[in-house]
């Protein structure tokens, strides 16, 4: 059985996320590096699977990436999702069974549901996180941050369920930490929002999070 690396998310935590834009790369001349959140399907030879959904899109697209070699450290089942890097033409528009080539994937930080609960009393004192980006691909929330680097953090997606049936739920990030912070680490996190935003009353959610990034808001309004 062949297996993949993941690869550190400090490597890859730089990279643009989407096909539309490129960023300065050590790759072969005429190839630029990109990172996106992808769900892996599956492998062929030495051909990888993805399916892919564009920011603030609905509609999912088969990518395939082209290894030299693959690592046995670890085994990424299909279905998982995760932060995908790989190498794209300058000029190459990525469609539907595009061929791409790979570099590496990221484990994802949080990879969960959103919750759908009453707000708890302990978001008003839950920690605060800086969001670098944070957007919809499909049924997914897909953020980027840099958090404290302590041991047993989690990042939870609540959504109020007095709201979630109105057209505009509202939804609260909240990062919680035992206090012991040293450092910041690069925090890559999807959520799965199927159940709020596939509600017909639906038209768009609002993120409330304590963002200390002060050149975000600290809500974020998300169209469905």
């Amino acid at each position: 059985m062949k297996k993949l690396k993941f690869f550190s998310l400090l490597a890859m935590f730089a990279a643009i996320f989407s096909f539309t834009s490129c960023n300065t790369s050590d790759g072969p001349q005429g190839e630029y590096q990109t990172g996106v959140f992808a769900n892996y399907e599956g492998i062929e030879g030495m051909n990888m699977r993805f399916s892919y959904i564009a920011p603030n899109s609905n509609e999912p697209i088969n990518i395939i990436a082209q290894a030299t070699g693959l690592s046995d450290q670890m085994t990424v089942l299909p279905g998982t999702r995760v932060f995908l890097m790989v190498n794209v033409q300058y000029g190459q528009e990525v469609v539907n069974n595009s061929v791409v080539g790979f570099y590496g994937l990221a484990k994802l930080n949080s990879y969960q549901p959103v919750e759908v609960i009453n707000v708890p009393d302990s978001w008003v004192n839950s920690s605060e996180i800086y969001i670098v980006t944070m957007t919809r691909s499909g049924k997914y929330l897909d953020i980027m941050a840099l958090a404290s680097n302590t041991e047993g953090t989690t990042l939870r997606l609540i959504a109020d369920e007095n709201t979630v049936n109105s057209e505009n739920p509202v939804l609260y990030l909240m990062y919680e930490t035992d206090g012991n912070s040293s450092a910041n680490i690069k925090y890559v996190a999807s959520f799965d929002i199927a159940s709020v935003i596939d509600r017909e009353t639906c038209k768009r959610i609002t993120v409330k999070v304590h963002n200390s990034n002060g050149e975000t808001a600290p809500t974020f309004i998300i169209r469905k």
